[in-house]
């Protein structure tokens, strides 16, 4: 399988080879006028240069994903303020609960 494609890429390099040396024979270069360069360059002068539309998407899914992230940041650090608050009330309460216990303990009679 290997040689019968190496022969095939053999054979089209050298068919592309003929046919660029049969076009070489037929296409001469040609150089522009200068009046039509001249025109050429003043019209692409003359043109306003605008982002295209695919540059404003980039531009609103970047911001979009800005605003994404920077609202996730700011959820984040809330619900982790809430976990510390809910977090000291557990142990305010368990203080509390244990302080009320011992003192039971100790007015109990034994």
């Amino acid at each position: 399988m290997f040689p019968l494609r190496l022969r095939k890429d053999h054979r089209l390099k050298e068919d592309l080879q003929q046919l660029e040396q049969q076009l070489a024979e037929i296409l001469k270069p040609v150089s522009p006028r200068s009046e039509f360069v001249h025109d050429l360059h003043k019209s692409l002068l003359a043109r306003e240069i605008r982002p295209s539309a695919s540059k404003q998407a980039q531009m609103l899914d970047r911001r979009l994903l800005v605003a994404g992230g920077v609202l996730g940041s700011v959820l984040l650090i809330i619900t982790g303020i809430r976990g510390l608050i809910s977090l000291i009330s557990v142990v305010g309460l368990l203080i509390q609960w244990f302080s009320r216990n011992s003192q039971r303990r100790q007015t109990t009679p034994a």
